[in-house]
């Protein structure tokens, strides 16, 4: 019960403090959005608070989510590369499930997933994304919200 109690409350907290930065890449200068974003990363049982961050490169059509474990002290670290199923839930309940290609920390969304993620958020409000990284030992799990 604790958990639930505690995965609310974060993100509750995710909902009201989140918003996005615009910035440019070093060297090519195009443009970015992106959020700093608190969530939760299970594993084995355990939830501990984790850091994403959720940038929209606009000019290459691709959605990055970059995942930091453990408050943020490093970066995610996952052996290879491998596709996950990721499920985006929208404020209506409405859910999508999407194939993400996981890679040095990273859920990137390109091509096609980028397409299906982008229409997906397209209107404003409040999204939940969820991914259970079945190749990892111990099966991560990684929840959080971001608002668009």
């Amino acid at each position: 019960m604790k958990q639930i109690i505690l995965f609310a409350s974060v993100m509750l907290s995710v909902t009201a403090y989140s918003q996005w930065d615009t910035g440019f890449y070093k060297g090519t200068g195009e443009p970015y959005k992106q959020q700093l974003i608190n969530g939760i990363y299970y594993i084995q049982e355990e939830m501990i608070p984790c850091e994403y961050v959720v940038e929209k490169n606009i000019k290459n059509d691709a959605w990055v989510i970059s995942i930091y474990p453990f408050r943020g002290k490093q970066k995610a670290r996952w052996e290879g590369e491998t596709y996950q199923d990721v499920v985006l839930i929208n404020k209506s309940g409405e859910k999508a499930r999407l194939q993400t290609l996981c890679i040095d920390g990273m859920m990137l969304f390109y091509d096609d997933s980028f397409i299906e993620f982008d229409d997906f958020v397209k209107e404003k409000g409040v999204y939940t994304v969820l991914m259970t990284h079945k190749k990892e030992e111990g099966h991560p799990n990684y929840q959080f919200r971001f608002v668009n």
